[in-house]
């Protein structure tokens, strides 16, 4: 071979390896690039796929609206309150007397109530009380049924004697004056069916 020729040669040889090496750099840059962002720094990963996301917790889920219970009901107004009752009978009155007259010039009253239970106040506003026995309200009931003061006058009176008694007896809303000289056995005898006459 001429000189020249071994020159030719040896100058494609070169080129060759240039080239070569060339290709080789440009790889290498295309894969830093690959492995950088614009911004030079490693690139991001990319988000995960919606069903790699887990599911969300029953505890997050909307707790369900409470129930409460209805409010009271409003209490009914009282009842009005009724009228009293009246007394028990063993307090009411059977029958009063009111005494005046004498020597001394009394004026006592007696009240017996229908239990058989008396009061007496005198002129001078003492009271005594006390209690009829059974058979002596019997007797005294049976004397006032028997005089039947419906009937009587309201003043049943004989002639007037000094310093005698005279009796006021009211029973059953019947009011009867009396003393001693008048001729009503019926009255006398309730007058002697009386407690504390």
């Amino acid at each position: 071979m001429t000189r020249l020729g071994r020159g030719t040669a040896g100058a494609l040889v070169a080129v060759s390896l240039m080239a070569f090496a060339a290709g080789c750099g440009q790889g290498g840059d295309s894969g830093a690039e690959a492995g950088t962002d614009g911004a030079g720094g490693p690139q991001s990963s990319p988000a995960s796929s919606p069903s790699s996301a887990s599911p969300p917790s029953a505890s997050s889920a909307p707790a369900p609206p409470s129930r409460t219970s209805p409010p009271p009901q409003p209490s009914p107004p009282p009842a009005s309150s009724a009228p009293a009752p009246p007394p028990p009978a063993a307090g009411r009155q059977l029958v009063a007397m009111t005494v005046t007259g004498g020597i001394a010039g009394v004026h006592n009253r007696l009240v017996v109530r229908e239990d058989g239970a008396y009061t007496t106040t005198s002129k001078t506003g003492a009271e005594r009380s006390g209690r009829m026995s059974p058979a002596e309200l019997a007797e005294l009931r049976g004397a006032l049924k028997r005089a039947d003061f419906a009937r009587l006058p309201s003043t049943a009176t004989g002639s007037p004697v000094m310093d005698g008694f005279t009796y006021r007896i009211t029973h059953a809303g019947h009011t009867v004056t009396t003393d001693d000289t008048a001729e009503v056995p019926r009255l006398r005898e309730v007058i002697a069916a009386l407690p504390e006459r």
